[in-house]
C-alpha cells in the first residue's frame, strides 16, 4: 500500500466553510480517513476534517512549482 500524504491530524482553531460534497468525494474522505487511522493510529471520527490538510498540501504544491511549468 503507498504511503498516505496526510499525517496525524493538528488541532486547530477552524473557521466554519459550508458546501456540498458529491456522495462519492465523502465516500473517498470516509475511505481515505479509515486508512489513515490504520497508518497513524489516530481515529477520525469526522472525515470532513481532511479536506483543510489536503487543501493545505495543494496550496505547498502549488506554491513550490516553478511559475513557468504553471502556465503550461
Amino acid at each position: 500500500m503507498a504511503k498516505l500524504k496526510l499525517g496525524a491530524i493538528e488541532d486547530d482553531k477552524p473557521i466554519k466553510v459550508t458546501h456540498e460534497l458529491p456522495a462519492a468525494v465523502h465516500r473517498d474522505l470516509v475511505t481515505y480517513a479509515e486508512i489513515l487511522a490504520l497508518e497513524t493510529g489516530q481515529s477520525i471520527t469526522d472525515p470532513t476534517k481532511l479536506i483543510a490538510p489536503m487543501l493545505q498540501n495543494v496550496r505547498n504544491w502549488i506554491y513550490h512549482q516553478n511559475p513557468f511549468q504553471l502556465n503550461k
